[in-house]
Protein backbone atom coordinates (compact mmCIF):
# COMPACT_ATOMS: atom_id res chain seq x y z
CA UNK A 1 0.00 0.00 0.00
CA UNK A 2 1.30 3.54 -0.02
CA UNK A 3 0.74 6.35 2.64
CA UNK A 4 0.66 9.92 2.12
CA UNK A 5 3.05 11.94 4.65
CA UNK A 6 4.90 15.04 5.05
CA UNK A 7 8.64 15.57 4.54
CA UNK A 8 8.69 17.00 8.04
CA UNK A 9 9.16 14.96 11.25
CA UNK A 10 5.29 15.28 11.94
CA UNK A 11 4.05 14.95 8.42
CA UNK A 12 1.95 17.28 6.29
CA UNK A 13 -1.92 17.24 6.80
CA UNK A 14 -2.32 20.07 4.41
CA UNK A 15 -1.01 17.99 1.70
CA UNK A 16 1.26 20.78 0.53
CA UNK A 17 4.79 19.19 -0.03
CA UNK A 18 2.94 15.91 0.86
CA UNK A 19 5.18 12.44 0.02
CA UNK A 20 4.15 9.13 -1.17
CA UNK A 21 5.80 6.18 0.73
CA UNK A 22 5.46 2.78 -0.18
CA UNK A 23 4.54 0.60 2.92
CA UNK A 24 5.67 -2.20 3.84
CA UNK A 25 4.64 -3.05 7.51
CA UNK A 26 2.12 -1.74 10.18
CA UNK A 27 0.97 -2.76 13.54
CA UNK A 28 -1.95 -1.02 16.04
CA UNK A 29 -1.40 -0.20 19.23
CA UNK A 30 -2.65 -3.18 21.30
CA UNK A 31 -4.64 -0.69 24.02
CA UNK A 32 -5.58 1.92 21.09
CA UNK A 33 -7.50 1.25 18.13
CA UNK A 34 -6.68 4.58 16.71
CA UNK A 35 -3.39 4.62 17.18
CA UNK A 36 -1.03 2.72 14.67
CA UNK A 37 2.66 2.47 12.82
CA UNK A 38 3.61 1.77 9.68
CA UNK A 39 6.90 1.08 7.99
CA UNK A 40 8.05 2.05 4.41
CA UNK A 41 10.42 1.00 1.61
CA UNK A 42 12.77 3.90 2.00
CA UNK A 43 12.96 3.03 6.19
CA UNK A 44 11.01 5.41 7.49
CA UNK A 45 9.33 4.05 11.05
CA UNK A 46 5.86 6.43 11.29
CA UNK A 47 3.30 6.98 14.05
CA UNK A 48 -0.26 7.28 12.32
CA UNK A 49 -3.53 8.03 14.08
CA UNK A 50 -7.05 7.88 12.82
CA UNK A 51 -8.07 10.94 14.26
CA UNK A 52 -5.09 12.67 14.17
CA UNK A 53 -5.98 15.49 11.61
CA UNK A 54 -10.08 15.72 13.92
CA UNK A 55 -10.91 19.28 13.58
CA UNK A 56 -14.19 18.91 15.14
CA UNK A 57 -15.77 15.89 16.04
CA UNK A 58 -18.39 13.99 14.00
CA UNK A 59 -20.86 14.32 16.70
CA UNK A 60 -20.44 18.45 16.86
CA UNK A 61 -20.94 18.62 13.04
CA UNK A 62 -24.38 16.61 13.28
CA UNK A 63 -25.16 18.82 15.73
CA UNK A 64 -24.54 21.95 13.99
CA UNK A 65 -26.60 21.34 10.73
CA UNK A 66 -29.25 23.71 10.12
CA UNK A 67 -30.02 24.07 6.37
CA UNK A 68 -29.10 20.50 5.56
CA UNK A 69 -28.79 17.51 7.94
CA UNK A 70 -25.35 15.95 8.41
CA UNK A 71 -25.80 11.76 8.29
CA UNK A 72 -22.97 10.26 10.55
CA UNK A 73 -20.80 8.66 8.23
CA UNK A 74 -20.69 11.60 6.07
CA UNK A 75 -19.78 13.91 9.11
CA UNK A 76 -16.60 11.65 10.02
CA UNK A 77 -15.19 12.32 6.78
CA UNK A 78 -15.62 16.05 7.32
CA UNK A 79 -14.14 15.98 10.53
CA UNK A 80 -10.69 14.96 9.28
CA UNK A 81 -10.35 18.10 6.74
CA UNK A 82 -7.52 19.89 7.97
CA UNK A 83 -8.25 23.13 9.46
CA UNK A 84 -7.05 25.33 6.81
CA UNK A 85 -9.62 24.31 4.17
CA UNK A 86 -12.14 22.90 7.05
CA UNK A 87 -15.02 26.14 6.63
CA UNK A 88 -14.26 26.33 2.73
CA UNK A 89 -14.78 22.34 2.03
CA UNK A 90 -17.82 22.24 4.63
CA UNK A 91 -19.54 25.13 2.84
CA UNK A 92 -19.30 23.41 -0.76
CA UNK A 93 -20.49 20.26 0.00
CA UNK A 94 -23.64 21.86 1.89
CA UNK A 95 -24.29 23.98 -1.27
CA UNK A 96 -23.75 20.66 -3.75
CA UNK A 97 -26.37 19.40 -1.21
CA UNK A 98 -28.94 22.30 -1.57
CA UNK A 99 -28.23 22.40 -5.37
CA UNK A 100 -29.66 18.61 -5.84
CA UNK A 101 -32.14 19.59 -2.87
CA UNK A 102 -31.28 16.67 -0.61
CA UNK A 103 -32.30 17.42 2.97
CA UNK A 104 -29.16 15.01 4.43
CA UNK A 105 -25.43 14.98 3.09
CA UNK A 106 -24.69 11.42 2.84
CA UNK A 107 -20.97 10.11 1.59
CA UNK A 108 -22.19 9.84 -1.74
CA UNK A 109 -22.82 14.17 -1.89
CA UNK A 110 -19.32 14.14 0.03
CA UNK A 111 -18.40 12.72 -3.08
CA UNK A 112 -20.02 14.16 -5.45
CA UNK A 113 -19.24 17.92 -4.22
CA UNK A 114 -15.28 17.57 -6.30
CA UNK A 115 -13.64 18.20 -3.06
CA UNK A 116 -9.79 18.08 -3.16
CA UNK A 117 -8.50 14.43 -2.06
CA UNK A 118 -5.96 15.93 0.15
CA UNK A 119 -8.74 17.96 1.94
CA UNK A 120 -10.72 14.66 2.40
CA UNK A 121 -8.01 12.48 2.78
CA UNK A 122 -5.84 14.00 4.95
CA UNK A 123 -2.22 12.21 6.03
CA UNK A 124 -2.74 9.84 9.00
CA UNK A 125 1.02 10.74 10.12
CA UNK A 126 1.77 12.23 13.56
CA UNK A 127 5.39 11.55 14.32
CA UNK A 128 8.38 9.97 12.49
CA UNK A 129 11.04 7.85 14.33
CA UNK A 130 14.49 7.11 13.79
CA UNK A 131 14.28 5.46 10.44
CA UNK A 132 16.03 2.22 9.31
CA UNK A 133 18.97 2.41 6.34
CA UNK A 134 16.87 -0.25 4.60
CA UNK A 135 13.09 -1.29 3.75
CA UNK A 136 11.09 -2.24 7.29
CA UNK A 137 9.41 -5.96 6.96
CA UNK A 138 8.01 -5.87 10.28
CA UNK A 139 6.81 -4.10 12.97
CA UNK A 140 5.06 -5.61 16.41
CA UNK A 141 3.28 -3.80 19.32
CA UNK A 142 3.93 -5.71 22.53
CA UNK A 143 1.27 -6.95 24.40
CA UNK A 144 2.32 -6.28 27.91
CA UNK A 145 3.53 -2.82 27.21
CA UNK A 146 1.20 0.02 25.41
CA UNK A 147 3.61 1.88 24.80
CA UNK A 148 6.71 -0.61 23.29
CA UNK A 149 6.84 -2.26 19.57
CA UNK A 150 9.65 -4.08 17.41
CA UNK A 151 10.55 -3.25 13.84
CA UNK A 152 12.56 -5.13 11.77
CA UNK A 153 14.57 -4.41 8.68
CA UNK A 154 16.76 -5.22 5.56
CA UNK A 155 19.35 -3.28 7.32
CA UNK A 156 19.61 -6.00 9.45
CA UNK A 157 18.55 -4.35 12.48
CA UNK A 158 15.80 -5.46 14.85
CA UNK A 159 15.08 -2.46 17.16
CA UNK A 160 13.09 -1.84 20.42
CA UNK A 161 10.90 1.44 19.97
CA UNK A 162 8.94 3.82 22.51
CA UNK A 163 6.15 5.04 21.02
CA UNK A 164 7.09 8.71 23.28
CA UNK A 165 10.98 9.02 21.78
CA UNK A 166 11.79 9.15 17.87
CA UNK A 167 15.54 6.93 18.99
CA UNK A 168 15.28 3.30 19.31
CA UNK A 169 16.00 2.31 23.02
CA UNK A 170 17.66 -0.82 21.55
CA UNK A 171 19.05 -2.17 18.66
CA UNK A 172 20.34 -5.78 18.02
CA UNK A 173 21.53 -7.18 14.57
CA UNK A 174 20.86 -10.70 15.01
CA UNK A 175 22.83 -11.65 11.46
CA UNK A 176 24.57 -10.23 8.86
CA UNK A 177 21.45 -10.59 6.66
CA UNK A 178 18.02 -8.99 6.86
CA UNK A 179 15.57 -9.69 9.35
CA UNK A 180 12.52 -9.97 8.22
CA UNK A 181 10.17 -10.49 11.06
CA UNK A 182 9.92 -10.35 14.76
CA UNK A 183 6.90 -11.03 17.69
CA UNK A 184 6.53 -11.20 21.35
CA UNK A 185 6.21 -13.81 23.72
CA UNK A 186 2.65 -14.16 24.51
CA UNK A 187 3.65 -14.82 28.17
CA UNK A 188 7.12 -13.51 29.11
CA UNK A 189 6.97 -9.66 27.91
CA UNK A 190 10.77 -9.58 27.57
CA UNK A 191 10.62 -12.04 25.49
CA UNK A 192 10.94 -11.64 21.57
CA UNK A 193 11.96 -13.89 18.87
CA UNK A 194 13.42 -12.68 15.19
CA UNK A 195 13.56 -14.20 11.71
CA UNK A 196 16.26 -13.64 9.20
CA UNK A 197 17.90 -14.23 5.90
CA UNK A 198 20.26 -17.33 7.21
CA UNK A 199 17.15 -19.64 8.44
CA UNK A 200 17.93 -18.88 11.91
CA UNK A 201 15.07 -17.56 14.48
CA UNK A 202 17.34 -16.16 17.04
CA UNK A 203 15.60 -15.35 20.78
CA UNK A 204 16.25 -12.63 23.05
CA UNK A 205 15.71 -11.40 26.48
CA UNK A 206 15.75 -8.32 27.97
CA UNK A 207 16.00 -8.83 30.93
CA UNK A 208 19.46 -10.11 30.01
CA UNK A 209 20.53 -6.84 28.78
CA UNK A 210 23.82 -5.63 30.80
CA UNK A 211 26.12 -2.71 30.06
CA UNK A 212 29.37 -3.20 28.15
CA UNK A 213 32.51 -1.80 29.44
CA UNK A 214 32.24 0.89 26.92
CA UNK A 215 29.28 1.62 29.04
CA UNK A 216 26.99 0.56 26.19
CA UNK A 217 23.68 -1.70 26.28
CA UNK A 218 24.53 -5.24 24.51
CA UNK A 219 21.91 -7.48 24.09
CA UNK A 220 23.08 -11.30 22.74
CA UNK A 221 20.98 -13.83 21.72
CA UNK A 222 19.43 -16.45 24.33
CA UNK A 223 19.02 -18.85 21.41
CA UNK A 224 19.89 -19.27 18.07
CA UNK A 225 17.67 -22.12 16.28
CA UNK A 226 18.75 -23.07 12.70
CA UNK A 227 14.83 -24.09 11.53
CA UNK A 228 14.90 -23.61 7.67
CA UNK A 229 17.70 -23.72 4.81
CA UNK A 230 15.27 -20.98 3.15
CA UNK A 231 15.03 -17.13 4.89
CA UNK A 232 12.65 -17.10 7.95
CA UNK A 233 9.63 -14.62 6.71
CA UNK A 234 7.20 -15.32 9.87
CA UNK A 235 7.79 -16.11 13.10
CA UNK A 236 4.93 -16.59 16.43
CA UNK A 237 4.73 -17.66 19.86
CA UNK A 238 2.34 -20.53 20.41
CA UNK A 239 -0.33 -18.93 22.75
CA UNK A 240 -1.02 -22.17 24.02
CA UNK A 241 2.30 -23.44 24.71
CA UNK A 242 4.69 -20.60 25.51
Amino acid sequence: GYLSGGGGPMGDSSGSGAKIHGTTALSFSKEDPTSFVVGAESGLVLKCSLIAAQQQSPDTIVAAGKEVEWTPAAARVLSRVPYMDFQKTKLKIEKAAITARESKITLEIVFGAEVPARSLFASPVAFAYEAHAGPVYALVHSPFHRHLFLSASTDSGVRLFSALQAAPLLTVYPSGGTAFCVAWSASRPAVFAAGCADGRIYMYDLLSLHDSEAGASQLQPAQALQVAAQPVFSVQFNPRDP
